[in-house]
């Protein structure tokens, strides 16, 4: 009991055996009144529940957090915490995931439980690299690295490295992220933690996706797909077509697109991954609006830095096809919101959007500029030459969707 983190590597077989037995655990407990052992039972379902989601989780967790309450052990408190920002993270909710991870750590810390200080440092880091700014998340990574070289977890370093690995290709360097992806595979082949794979496949995915590399996106996209699902983590079966997706609509393939990215927000919907079904949504509109289709309305409101970027590319989009002038400043908030996250395609993509509206409005030095910076992005990121005509003339209707 209470060593939950050290059954995320269980199969689907063995991990609903596992909450078989942690359910007759608590029940035992409450039988025989004892408070801790419910506690801790509570806990450690909570934990396992994490990447499902669902009433189930939400019952152990509120149900852990009274019987902690009021208590002075701050292992629970951690744990509590911890568990909160995991099943954050996997439902796509990032800035939330950081900010509980940051509470927790002086509390996982002041309790001595280095493992789950690890732990918040380890998601912090998978969070900050989809929502903070490169050099923050090396740092978080580099640290994750080390703490879990320091307990002697492969799991951590090898998580570490992978997400490391998205920062090295948001600063402009996608050989090193290459090199970190492939160490990281292996230190968690050498641990022995499999089902830890499908994030690694989710974030290569990510680098080719970030890169322009449209072709590159659907095989590892699937293999994390079918990782999550053999694992049974629900909230992340919506990562596949989400991946997939958002490369069709990278690569000129609207139509395409949005049938991809309608599976990932239905899936993302069902399973309450509620900043996952944001993204999708935001990324599902922009496709509708590039194939012709008018806009379905206001957005459910979100704090997530993509989500808002795709928005705001949208809304540029909608007021640049009816003449609006309101277009230009879209763009350049979109732009604004990509530079958040260091250098992708997208940032590209968007100073493109910025360049286009410029040169519309007869300033040509403005448009060529813009369109240099956005070649700069592409030349620093390495995107395959088939790819860059979708992204630097998204509006020009040239292309033919077969690019990257």
């Amino acid at each position: 009991m209470g060593q939950a983190p050290a059954l995320r590597g269980l199969g689907r077989t063995d991990y609903a055996a596992e909450i078989r037995h942690l359910r007759e655990a608590y029940e035992l407990f409450d039988q025989a009144g004892d408070r801790w052992g419910r506690a801790v039972a509570a806990q450690d379902l909570a934990y396992m529940l994490t990447t499902v989601g669902g009433e189930e989780f939400h019952r152990w967790y509120r149900r852990a957090r009274r019987l902690v309450e009021g208590e002075s052990d701050l292992r629970s408190r951690a744990a509590l915490l911890r568990t909160w920002g995991y099943f954050s993270y996997y439902r796509g909710e990032h800035r939330e995931a950081i900010r509980t991870m940051r509470e927790a750590r002086p509390v996982a810390a002041e309790a001595g439980d280095r493992y789950a200080e690890a732990d918040t440092f380890l998601i912090e880091a998978m969070a900050a690299s989809l929502a903070a700014s490169p050099a923050d998340a090396g740092r978080l990574a580099a640290e994750v690295v080390r703490l879990g070289r320091s307990i002697g977890s492969l799991r951590i370093a090898g998580l570490g490295l992978a997400v490391g690995a998205r920062a090295c290709l948001r600063v402009g360097n996608p050989s090193r992220a290459g090199r970190q992806l492939s160490v990281a595979r292996q230190t968690l082949l050498r641990g022995g933690v499999r089902n830890e794979m499908l994030e690694v496949d989710f974030v290569h995915a990510g680098i080719h996706l970030d890169r322009g590399s449209w072709r590159r996106v659907a095989g590892p996209a699937g293999r994390g797909a079918d990782g999550a699902q053999a694992s049974g983590w629900v909230l992340y079966e919506s990562m596949g077509p989400m991946l997939v997706g958002r490369a069709l609509l990278g690569a000129g393939r609207p139509d395409q697109a949005a049938a991809e990215l309608e599976r990932a927000l239905a899936s993302a919907t069902a399973a309450g991954a509620a900043g996952t079904a944001a993204l999708a949504g935001a990324a599902l509109e922009q496709a509708r609006v590039l194939a012709g289709h008018p806009p379905a309305g206001p957005p459910a409101p979100t704090d997530e830095v993509e989500a808002e970027a795709i928005r705001s590319e949208t809304a540029g989009l909608v007021d640049l096809a009816t003449g609006r002038a309101a277009a230009a400043t879209a763009f350049a908030r979109a732009v604004g919101l990509w530079q958040q996250l260091g250098l992708t395609v997208w940032l590209g993509r968007a100073l493109s959007l910025q360049a286009a509206t410029a040169r519309r409005a007869g300033d040509r030095p403005a448009a060529d500029r813009l369109l240099a910076q956005a070649g700069e992005v592409l030349d620093r990121l390495r995107t395959p030459a088939q790819a860059r005509p979708t992204v630097l003339s998204l509006l020009d209707g040239r292309h033919d969707g077969q690019g990257g």
